[in-house]
Formats: structure tokens, C-alpha cells, sequence
């Protein structure tokens, strides 16, 4: 759950980070959004670090 959850959060940060413009039509909410982006990407990479290192101690 970890690793797929760190998958998803990972990967809407970077496209977020990358094209908020492109998918939000408001530009206030785009750059607010596209300032959130970093800090999902991290949350997501760390979630996905700690599910593959639970995963791999368990296995």
C-alpha cells in the first residue's frame, strides 16, 4: 500500500511540478498548486522508500 501510494503521490507531484498550467485553467489555483508540487513529490518518494525497505526487511 505504501508503494503503490508513494507511486501515485510521486507522480502527481511531478506532474503538477511540470504542467499544473497545462491541467488547472485558473491561473491562481495552477500556481498554488504547481507551489504544493514539490512537497507531495518528497511525501510520495518517501512513502515509496518506506514501503520498498518494509518490503524488502519482511520478505
Amino acid at each position: 500500500m505504501l508503494t503503490y501510494g508513494g507511486i501515485g503521490l510521486l507522480a502527481a507531484g511531478m506532474i503538477m511540478m511540470f504542467g499544473a498550467e497545462k491541467l488547472i485553467s485558473d491561473p491562481e489555483k495552477a500556481a498554488k498548486a504547481k507551489k504544493q508540487a514539490p512537497i507531495l513529490a518528497v511525501v510520495g518518494a518517501a512513502a515509496l522508500g518506506l514501503g520498498i525497505f518494509l518490503g524488502g526487511m519482511l520478505a
